[in-house]
């Protein structure tokens, strides 16, 4: 390890154990000259300054010229907001940017260095910095309140190469109705190019209906689809709504939380299943 010169970690899993695991590790890499880490912590029993420990290997790094990181830190939230008010963000690294997001007494803290070279982002709300990540092509959003078309327009314009979308909205998943009509509306269409799976298993009607619905989203690549049947079924209105045909035309893979006999309105709306 002393010999190291390059060194990339990227896990997607929760760490539980980050100062035994990375911290340890890193202290070994005496001559480290790049560094590239992509972690999530889940530290919700004791606070953990983000920051801090970022600094704690990197004071025995003295030869580090390049680092890139996405460290996602899960706390309790009463506890984040101490720190949120206290913190100084003393880091000596290059731009950095971050997300908060809170949910059941939890924050979630994400923070990165720019541009963000990372392909998977997971866990953000509806609030994140107005910057482009140009590599991201899986999503992962959830929310307590609804989301609505504007947040979706603001998503395809920060991940413009968006291949996998993961929809959690929470407040809205057990309501059944649609306020909208399918007339086409006066603001813009939101545009995934690139979407070709879609994840709507923790969304309720209205968030579907914003997805799905061609006079507010274009999805020409979706393929794939999890979702409830019952919302489903809702928001198709059993399989004959002219509005939400198109984006579902193409769709290949359904996956339901239960099996179903289809009818023949079914077979119609997904011809390629």
């Amino acid at each position: 390890m002393p010999n190291l010169k390059t060194f990339s970690l990227i896990s997607y899993g929760l760490i539980k154990n980050y100062d035994n695991d990375i911290v340890s590790l890193l202290r070994h890499m005496l001559n480290l000259e790049k560094l590239i880490l992509y972690l999530r912590i889940d530290y919700q029993h004791r606070f953990i300054d983000p920051i801090d420990l970022l600094n704690q290997f990197s004071m025995h790094l003295p030869q580090l010229s390049s680092f890139k990181f996405y460290l996602s830190i899960i706390n309790d939230q009463s506890h984040f907001v101490n720190y949120l008010s206290n913190n100084n963000r003393n880091m000596k690294y290059q731009q950095t940017s971050d997300i908060v997001c809170f949910h059941n007494n939890k924050a979630t803290y994400h923070l990165f260095t720019l541009p963000f070279e990372f392909i998977k982002l997971i866990n953000i709300g509806n609030l994140f910095p107005n910057i482009r990540f140009n590599n991201v092509i899986e999503l992962w959003v959830f929310d307590v309140g609804p989301l609505e078309h504007e947040f979706f327009l603001r998503i395809s314009r920060a991940f413009p190469l968006l291949k996998n979308f993961i929809v959690s909205d929470y407040k809205s998943l057990f309501n059944y109705v649609i306020h909208s009509s399918d007339d086409i509306q006066s603001y813009e269409i939101v545009k995934y190019p690139h979407l070709t799976s879609l994840d709507l298993i923790g969304a309720g009607v209205s968030c579907v209906d914003q997805l799905l619905n061609e006079n507010k989203t274009h999805l020409p690549r979706l393929n794939q689809l999890r979702i409830f049947y019952d919302t489903l079924r809702i928001t198709t209105e059993n399989f004959t709504r002219e509005a939400t045909r198109h984006n579902c035309s193409n769709i290949t893979r359904l996956f339901t939380e239960k099996q179903f006999v289809g009818c023949k309105d079914y077979y119609s709306y997904f011809p390629l299943l």
